[in-house]
C-alpha cells in the first residue's frame, strides 16, 4: 500500500504524457489532394460520414464541458487540450466532407447536464469506436484504397484517438483509486451505467438492417467491413486487436490500457462468421491514383 503512487504523482504522469505528446497542426494548412472520380465515389460511398461528423462535434462539446467543470487546474489543462483536439477533429472531418462533396446530416448540438457523466459517455464511445476505426484504417492502408496524402492525415487522427483513450482510461483509474474526496462508489456506479448504455447502443447499430437507404443506414460497422473487400468479421476483429496493441505500444506502460473492449472482442470473436460479409467492386487503378 505504501508503494502506491499518490494522487499528485498519478495525475502528473497522466497530464505530462498527454500534453507532451500533443502535435501542433492547423486544419487550414492541410492540402487535400484532388481525387480521381473512382476514388471520390468510393470515399463518398463509405457509410460512416454522418456518424463521424456528428460524433466528433458532439464529443468536442462534451469534453469542453468537462474541461470547464474540472476544479483541479492541472487536470483541467490536459482535458482542455483534449477538447481542443476534439474540436480540431470535428473541423477536419467537416473540411474533408465539404472538400469532396459528401453530404452529411447534422444532429442538434447536445446540451450538457452533468459534465462528468457526459465525459464518461464520450470516453466510452470513443474507446469502442476507435477500436473499430483502427482496424478499418489498417485495412484501407493495406489495400491502398485512398491516396497516401489522406492516409497520412488520418493516421495522425487515429494516433490522437489512441492518446485520448489512454487519457480516459488512466483518468478513470485516478478517479476511482487516488482522488481525495471523490465519491468513489458513485463514480463506479456512473461508470458501469454509462459503459452499459454505450455498449448497448453500439450493438444496436451493428445489428441494424443494412438494407436501409444511405441517409438512414447506421449499420456502418457491417457495411464498412464489406466496403473494404473480402474480409471476414473474425479476421477483422483480429486486425482490430493487433492495431489496438500497436497504437498504444509507444506510450508509458504505467498508463492504463483499455481492457473491456478488447476482452469483449476476444469473447465474441469465436462466434463471428469466418466468411466475408460482402464486398464492393473496387477498381485498383481508380482508387490508388489521383489527379
Amino acid at each position: 500500500m505504501g508503494d502506491r503512487p499518490s494522487y499528485a504523482e498519478q495525475r502528473d504522469l497522466l497530464c505530462r504524457f498527454f500534453l507532451d505528446t500533443h502535435v501542433a497542426y492547423d486544419v487550414a494548412d492541410i492540402q487535400w489532394p484532388d481525387l480521381q472520380p473512382g476514388t471520390q465515389q468510393f470515399l463518398a460511398g463509405l457509410p460512416i460520414w454522418d456518424e463521424a461528423v456528428n460524433t466528433e462535434h458532439e464529443t468536442a462539446v462534451l469534453v469542453r464541458a468537462m474541461a470547464d467543470h474540472e476544479p483541479d487546474p492541472v487536470l483541467a489543462e490536459a482535458i482542455a487540450m483534449q477538447a481542443f483536439e476534439e474540436e480540431r477533429h470535428a473541423t477536419l472531418v467537416t473540411a474533408l466532407t465539404g472538400r469532396y462533396g459528401i453530404e452529411v446530416r447534422r444532429r442538434p448540438t447536445p446540451v450538457v447536464g452533468d459534465p462528468v457523466w457526459a465525459f464518461l459517455k464520450s470516453g466510452w464511445g470513443e474507446t469502442l469506436d476507435s477500436f473499430v476505426a483502427f482496424g478499418v484504417f489498417a485495412l484501407a492502408r493495406d489495400l491502398a484504397l485512398v491516396p497516401q496524402e489522406l492516409l497520412a492525415v488520418f493516421d495522425l487522427v487515429m494516433q490522437e484517438e489512441a492518446r485520448h483513450i489512454l487519457f480516459f482510461e488512466s483518468w478513470r483509474v485516478l478517479c476511482r483509486t487516488a482522488r481525495g474526496g471523490w465519491p468513489a462508489t458513485r463514480f463506479a456506479a456512473a461508470e458501469g451505467r454509462t459503459a452499459s448504455l454505450v455498449v448497448l447502443a453500439r450493438l444496436r447499430l451493428a445489428a441494424s438492417s443494412p438494407g436501409r437507404t444511405s441517409a438512414d443506414n447506421q449499420n456502418f460497422l457491417v457495411s464498412g467491413i464489406g466496403a473494404l473487400g473480402d474480409v471476414t468479421p473474425r479476421a477483422f476483429v483480429d486486425r482490430c486487436l493487433a492495431e489496438n496493441d500497436r497504437r498504444f505500444a509507444p506510450y508509458d506502460s504505467r498508463l492504463a490500457r483499455p481492457r473491456i473492449v478488447p476482452a469483449l472482442a476476444r469473447a465474441l470473436r469465436k462466434a463471428l462468421p469466418d466468411r466475408p460479409v460482402g464486398s464492393v467492386a473496387v477498381d485498383p487503378q481508380a482508387t490508388t491514383s489521383f489527379s
